[in-house]
């Protein structure tokens, strides 16, 4: 039998179905026939009027294969829809509009014409207004509540992607509004997109196996936004496998940055860490390759990896500098972490500061000043606590004692110059009194040796001493009178 339902009333049908309360439903249809109309189609004239309008309590509408199968989908009261198959949909599937939210057909597809308005929609609006304590919540959300760990089935992962082709990406995109000249496509008043403004992608995070191009692996998470044209680079990327071989898995967090200006913002108390345990070398490496290839290291910055063994002592600091394939070649610079000694060039000894030249005929020390030092503020400066401090000692590798060396002490507490020959310290030059300068040891001039106090004089007194005066080379020429007195 055949029942149509002609709808023109204004609020109750022309059939009213009634059932009692037996458990069984109000209305079944068993359909046999063959066509396409289906076991029961019910139209509506009246645009303002439901076509097929269910009330009651449980469950409304219950769809099965048989009469007495388990449904396959459910409606109830609620509002909630149960299926256990799957529910397909040609278009967009709004499962979420909230009061004053805009129809489907009126939202941005996408970056370009291609962009297909699929998929599930919750479609939010401005109507609850802004989040402050006069505010209603009009956004749309979908929540995730989990209650079990992943691990060996996976089980607490709330949400998949599945990478169904090598070269294919499963990525969340964030679209806004943009102007012809990059800025933000929105009206300064009203919030709104502006006229002539698109909406395109502004930020991706995701993850994906093949470069686009088919040419690499890129084998990462990465997080991209666009550069100047507007065109997505990838900023930060963690790899999940090896970019040469392609396998997938690493044994280390690798991370990597593109073209980025790095800024650890601090307001106190917080840090930049490089941790390891210690006997660890802890390092910073500048190269030319920004997935460790070895012949591209040029510097390394390190804490070493000399054992701390106790005073103090091991995880030293270095300067590292490498040859053009990649060879380390020496400890530029080294700070003994026990005590504070200083090197350039070579390793420490048992000294504060050690230099080390490295190339011939330069020079090892360059002080280049903007300005000469005046009568308080000197180029050079050496300070010791006491006088009995030396403050320049110079000799060769391979001497026992100083060739030249400069003691703050002295017996006219004015410091005195000592000099030897590399295995014996023998003359000396020092300030032995006010306005005196006093050596124990020969003094020899080449040139002359003139004096400031002369005066005319034309009678000798006796004479009472002797002054033996040398040749440039040393050899004895005679001897010079001294007078008790001359007149």
């Amino acid at each position: 039998m055949t029942l149509n339902l002609a709808n023109k009333a204004a609020m109750f049908g022309r059939v009213m179905v009634k059932g009692t309360n037996d458990g069984l439903p109000a209305l079944a249809v068993n359909h046999r026939g063959s066509g396409s109309y289906g076991a029961v189609r019910i139209v509506s004239e009246n645009p303002e009027a439901p076509a097929l309008a269910v009330q009651g309590t449980g469950n409304l509408l219950e769809f099965k294969n048989s009469p007495f199968a388990t449904p396959v989908l459910t409606i109830s009261g609620e509002g909630a829809i149960t299926s256990s198959g799957t529910l397909t949909n040609s278009g967009p599937l709004v499962i979420s509009a909230v009061d004053g939210a805009p129809a489907p057909s009126t939202l941005p597809l996408g970056g370009t014409s291609k962009a297909r308005n699929t998929g599930i929609m919750l479609v939010s609006s401005f109507d609850g207004g802004e989040d402050n304590s006069s505010g209603e919540d009009s956004t749309a959300r979908i929540n995730f509540y989990s209650y079990q760990r992943a691990s060996t089935h996976s089980f607490g992962e709330v949400q998949r992607m599945y990478a169904m082709r090598r070269d294919s990406k499963q990525m969340l995109a964030w679209y806004g509004y943009v102007n012809p000249d990059r800025t933000p496509g929105y009206d300064p008043a009203t919030r709104e997109p502006a006229a002539g403004a698109t909406c395109e992608p502004i930020a991706w995070i995701g993850a994906h196996i093949e470069a686009n191009d088919h040419a690499s692996m890129h084998n990462h998470i990465s997080i991209e936004v666009p550069d100047s044209t507007g065109a997505l680079q990838t900023r930060f990327e963690i790899l999940l496998g090896d970019r040469e071989t392609g396998e997938i898995g690493l044994d280390k967090t690798f991370i990597v940055t593109n073209d980025a200006d790095f800024a650890v913002r601090q307001s106190g108390g917080e840090s930049f860490r490089v941790v390891a345990p210690a006997g660890t070398e802890k390092r910073i490496e500048f190269m030319g390759d920004a997935f460790g290839d070895s012949t591209t290291r040029r510097w390394k910055l390190r804490s070493t990896s000399t054992a701390e063994s106790g005073t103090n002592a091991g995880s030293d600091f270095e300067l590292v500098r490498y040859d053009d394939s990649g060879v380390a070649q020496s400890a530029t610079f080294i700070v003994k972490r026990s005590n504070g000694f200083v090197g350039f060039g070579s390793a420490l000894s048992d000294i504060s500061a050690q230099i080390t030249s490295r190339t011939a005929g330069t020079a090892n020390i360059l002080a280049a000043v903007s300005a000469e030092g005046t009568a308080t503020v000197p180029v050079v400066q050496i300070h010791t606590t006491t006088t009995a401090k030396r403050a320049f000692d110079y000799r060769l590798a391979s001497d026992g004692v100083s060739r030249i060396r400069m003691d703050a002490s002295g017996s006219g507490n004015g410091g005195t110059i000592t000099f030897g020959d590399g295995t014996t310290a023998d003359t000396n030059l020092y300030r032995s009194a006010a306005n005196t300068l006093k050596t124990d040891d020969k003094l020899i001039t080449a040139v002359g040796l003139g004096v400031g106090n002369s005066a005319a004089a034309t009678t000798a007194g006796t004479v009472i001493r002797k002054i033996e005066v040398f040749d440039a080379s040393g050899a004895s020429l005679g001897f010079l009178a001294v007078y008790d007195a001359i007149s």
